[in-house]
């Protein structure tokens, strides 16, 4: 957009400081610093033991939930802790589309296999070409991962399907890793598996992925799995029969899979709601088992400000205008403004707010935004809440 280019230049932006949607590329932690401590200790508690965890990050639309989740779906950002410790992690984050189907439990299973996939392709690319040549004929690795995959399971067909796949994906056998899938994903006309089989395909993969002695030694390293699922409360507006199916796989994984599986859960509350409402979103049977939760808070007038500066003086060229074009007493006259109002104040409600005053000041040509032009849209201001 023209105006939005002419704006950052008149100005001395280098990037827009007010995304409305949250960025894939998160670097300004501001307000949400205590969270992001509470983050970190518990991907460090996570990372530095085999046993599986689970946790629910709750707050209100805006809040930094999504934020947090694009931040720390970045494997650099956790790089440090995986290098330390020897881990490889498969990270699965799935779309909101997986809400928006009549069949969403299926959506789900069928997100996590094409995610895992792609996890996988990734991980296997690395593997030396020495230890490929231990299994030079067809199937020899097939039948070691078989005989691994027994502990797991005592579907046979599921035994055979996943070390088909398994071996098609490490030697590069297109053909037969796209049949696998096939028939993972119920895409075949004979009904291999139905849905009923779901629960056991992925807690016997997961299984298989962080216990398999000879994948660890194939990748030199342990698997982790982190499973987390963003606008849960989607979930809401889907049948209650998907509901229940979505609440008792997600439990089953839990239940029966015991190390180097995570689990977190985004959750959204309406403005009228409040922590005591979130057992509305879930089934008691997967509540009881979420092991931690994390709220993110509204912000305080002093978080806001620190939030505020931090985003304009990052995206400036110059940093030692600080906070410029606006000034440090017109971001506590608008934040003063919001504060009036007596509802919970958001990172994204600060973006909205000084996104518009930013617009306004450039649409009067203003050189600076100063307290008396703040005051001056107060109304404006108080729309955004």
């Amino acid at each position: 957009m023209e105006s939005k280019h002419d704006l950052l230049k008149k100005y001395g932006f280098r990037n827009y400081p007010f995304p409305i949607s949250p960025v894939e590329e998160p670097v300004i932690w501001a307000d949400l610093r205590r969270v992001k401590e509470k983050l970190e200790q518990f991907f460090l508690f996570v990372l530095s033991v085999p046993v599986s965890a689970s946790a629910l990050l709750w707050g209100w639309r805006g809040a930094g939930k999504t934020y947090s989740m694009n931040y720390f779906t970045k494997i650099q950002q956790i790089e440090e802790l995986l290098k330390k410790r020897r881990i490889a992690l498969v990270m699965i984050r799935l779309p909101i589309s997986i809400y928006i189907t009549t069949e969403s439990y299926k959506a789900l299973y069928f997100s996590i296999i094409d995610v895992l996939r792609a996890n996988l392709k990734q991980l296997f690319s690395e593997v030396s070409e020495s230890f490929k040549g231990k299994f030079p004929t067809i199937g020899t690795l097939k039948r070691r991962f078989k005989s691994e995959l027994k502990h797991f399971t005592r579907n046979e067909t599921i035994q055979n399907v996943i070390s088909e796949w398994f071996e098609s994906m490490i030697f590069n056998r297109r053909r037969n890793e796209e049949e696998a899938v096939k028939i993972l994903k119920l895409k075949t006309r004979k009904k291999i598996f139905t849905e009923d089989d779901i629960q056991n395909i992925v807690s016997t993969l997961f299984n298989f992925i962080v216990y398999s002695k000879t994948l660890r030694d194939f990748i030199g390293k342990r698997i982790k799995i982190i499973l987390w699922l963003d606008e849960w409360e989607c979930i809401k507006d889907i049948r209650v029969m998907e509901y229940r199916k979505i609440n008792d796989f997600l439990r089953y994984l839990i239940d029966y899979v015991p190390s180097d599986f995570v689990l977190l859960i985004n959750v959204t509350l309406r403005p009228d709601e409040e922590s005591a409402d979130i057992p509305g979103y879930f089934t008691h049977q997967l509540l009881n088992r979420i092991g931690q939760f994390i709220e993110f808070p509204p912000l305080t007038a002093d978080d806001a400000f620190q939030y505020v500066f931090e985003r304009i003086n990052h995206s400036l060229v110059d940093k030692s205008k600080g906070c410029y074009p606006f000034t440090e007493e017109s971001i506590k006259v608008a934040i003063k403004i919001l504060m009036a109002t007596n509802r919970p104040i958001l990172p994204r409600d600060l973006n909205r707010v000084f996104s518009t005053l930013l617009f306004e000041a450039f649409y009067e040509n203003k050189d600076k935004i100063d307290s008396s032009f703040v005051r001056k849209k107060a109304n404006i201001i108080k729309v955004f809440l």
